[in-house]
């Protein structure tokens, strides 16, 4: 007959769920009872023997404990990829009722990381959703320093699981607020969504009116609107600039969009979404005849700065002319900003009048 395994929770006289200062706790009562020194019972050196025992199985080994901690439970279930994600979450949701330090960092291999970190590189985002619902840190690190923020976010060509992984997000946002700090990187929870390209999700914070737009990344500096605008996302810019969102220009803060494509037109280098935006708003003649802090226009900024491109754009856009006629490869070189070009001829080509 096989010998009955021994509950170290059992002879500690406490329940399965107990938390370490219990196990404590419960620790040092029984040794004031069965310690020899203090207890004369044939049986107290037995007694204490098995109290050492339940207190370390408790307390420090993990795989004697595995029967019996929650914790350890939710990591076997993250690991088992037989179980199905319904079964998977049902069974998650009976673990987080417990008690147990679901922060807890356990070793797989040369990796070391809290449960929620595994979860999300596993591929298990409907019990990295349940952990978020137990409210875990999520700015604890792995041994190679992201934090739970990162992992989250971590591009795995997700497939049909980016559905589940929205959810995991959009129950982050109802438990963190989209303003929770990952302390590693300084971006709030919604300027991640917006780097990491969740739009759908970022704009419907935005339109909740949580979001604190004017926050910017201790490290960078960065403020969601510059993100926004380095992806191109307009429809998110109109509304950042409407809820009270700044850019920095030198020593001046630009507080509307008529004066972006000055803004625009004075950086060294803009990006593909940036490029996006300045063609949107030449086409939709916005800011077009705004002045900057020094008197000069967007015309006289993209001429100032040498973006030959623009001038054209804008100057076309000013002046009202149509959609430019097909021309020849000669043509099109005259555009090349590496070729040198006359900005008067450029000037009197588009409008069809001296300067």
């Amino acid at each position: 007959m096989q010998k009955k395994r021994k509950n170290p929770f059992e002879i500690l006289q406490l329940p399965q769920d107990a938390t370490e200062e219990e196990v404590k706790k419960a620790y040092r009562k029984l040794s004031f009872k069965w310690h020899p020194d203090l207890n004369r019972s044939p049986s107290a050196n037995e007694q204490m023997s098995l109290l050492n025992w339940a207190y370390e199985k408790a307390l420090f080994d993990i795989h004697e404990r595995s029967s019996f901690d929650a914790p350890y439970q939710m990591l076997k279930l993250i690991m088992d990829r037989q179980n199905s994600p319904l079964v998977a979450k049902l069974k998650a949701l009976d673990l987080i009722k417990k008690k147990g330090d679901f922060n807890r960092i356990y070793s797989i291999a040369s990796y070391r990381a809290p449960l929620f970190h595994l979860a999300c590189l596993m591929g298990r985002f409907e019990l990295a959703e349940i952990l978020v619902l137990s409210q875990v840190n999520l700015n604890l690190t792995d041994n190679h320093g992201k934090t739970g923020w990162d992992v989250l976010f971590q591009d795995r060509g997700l497939g049909k699981q980016k559905t589940i992984l929205d959810d995991t997000l959009e129950t982050a946002l109802k438990i963190y607020t989209p303003n929770a700090i990952d302390q590693s990187s300084g971006q709030n929870l919604f300027m991640k969504l917006i780097e990491n390209n969740w739009q759908r999700i970022a704009e419907e914070q935005l339109k909740s009116g949580k979001v604190l737009v004017t926050y910017r990344n201790p490290f960078t500096g960065k403020s969601a609107l510059e993100l926004a605008l380095e992806k191109g996302w307009m429809g998110m810019v109109f509304q950042l600039f409407e809820k009270g969102a700044v850019l920095k220009e030198g020593d001046n803060t630009l507080k509307n969009i008529n004066l972006l494509l000055n803004f625009l037109m004075k950086r060294p280098y803009l990006s593909k979404g940036e490029a996006n935006v300045a063609s949107y708003l030449i086409e939709h003649k916005i800011g077009l005849q705004e002045k900057d802090s020094e008197g000069r226009t967007p015309l006289d900024n993209a001429q100032l700065f040498k973006k030959m491109t623009y001038y054209i754009q804008i100057s076309k856009s000013i002046n009202g002319v149509g959609e430019e006629k097909e021309q020849n490869n000669s043509e099109k070189m005259s555009y090349n900003l590496n070729t040198k070009i006359d900005l008067n001829d450029v000037y009197i080509y588009i409008s069809g009048k001296e300067r």
